[in-house]
């Protein structure tokens, strides 16, 4: 059994946990107070405006989705906020135990000031970069398993431009999405991420890269929890571990002994 020490240079990029909860119509009147409770440490503030699709008896209907940010000063941490979720991101992780006191102090000022009463949903999100160190595909297969690579099947046929993989797996309470992308690229993040309003160090350079994304959330609309602070903290909980014996198995053991530690 892994004793998962911790990796000082992890190729870990973001963090991001979300926690959807029952529909709050009006939050945005809580808005001007969230952020009184907020802005010592996210002192940032931005309202956005989405542009939502909605298709019903074959009627397209379009409608807003308003957003509200508040960033850190240095940038690298994110609270998203809208009428029936609540994210946050950061790419300024160490260790479980600091982010999950993060989280806790989001929950308890949304529970203090907004007090949804049920949660449907809390998601934990990593997103791994993973970098051949010399360019090669070589060097990729030390770092990652070779299940995870692009093989030589079509290599008769012409020249690879990238792979892209998606897993699905069932613990019985939970799911974990497991999506991997292996292409020359100067992106550090998943696509859908690109514009998460994160200061994200930026490679001016393309280079061969698994990009390791790992989904693994709670979900049951028909059987809501209560929204308590340690009810939600207890299902992260629970999400972590799966997370991170996925990035166990993924990953080499000379990657992280001698690359990553």
């Amino acid at each position: 059994m892994s004793d998962y020490k911790k990796l000082k240079n992890q190729p870990l990029e973001l963090v991001l946990v979300e926690v959807r909860y029952s529909p709050i119509l009006n939050v945005k009147k809580y808005i001007p107070e969230l952020h009184d409770n907020l802005r010592g440490e996210f002192p940032n503030f931005d309202a956005i405006v989405d542009k939502a699709v909605n298709i019903n008896n074959d009627q397209v209907d379009f409608s807003n989705i308003e957003r509200w940010l508040f960033t850190s000063r240095d940038g690298q941490r994110v609270i998203d906020i809208d009428q029936n979720r609540v994210v946050y991101a950061t790419t300024e992780y160490d260790r479980f135990d600091g982010f999950q006191a993060d989280v806790r102090q989001i929950v308890e000022v949304l529970k203090n000031i907004v007090n949804p009463s049920i949660y449907t949903r809390v998601g934990l999100r990593y997103c791994d970069n993973i970098v051949s160190p010399d360019g090669s595909e070589d060097g990729l297969s030390k770092l990652v398993v070779s299940e995870l690579l692009f093989d030589n099947t079509f290599s008769d046929i012409g020249n690879k431009g990238f792979k892209r993989q998606e897993y699905l797996i069932s613990t019985g309470t939970t799911y974990l999405v497991i999506r991997t992308v292996q292409r020359v690229t100067p992106n550090v993040l998943p696509e859908d991420l690109a514009s998460i309003g994160l200061k994200v160090k930026v490679d001016e350079t393309a280079k061969l890269r698994l990009l390791l994304d790992f989904d693994h959330f709670w979900q049951d609309s028909n059987n809501p929890r209560d929204f308590e602070v340690d009810n939600i903290l207890e299902t992260l909980s629970g999400l972590h571990e799966a997370s991170r014996k996925a990035f166990w198995s993924a990953t080499t053991q000379y990657a992280r002994d001698e690359i990553w530690l």
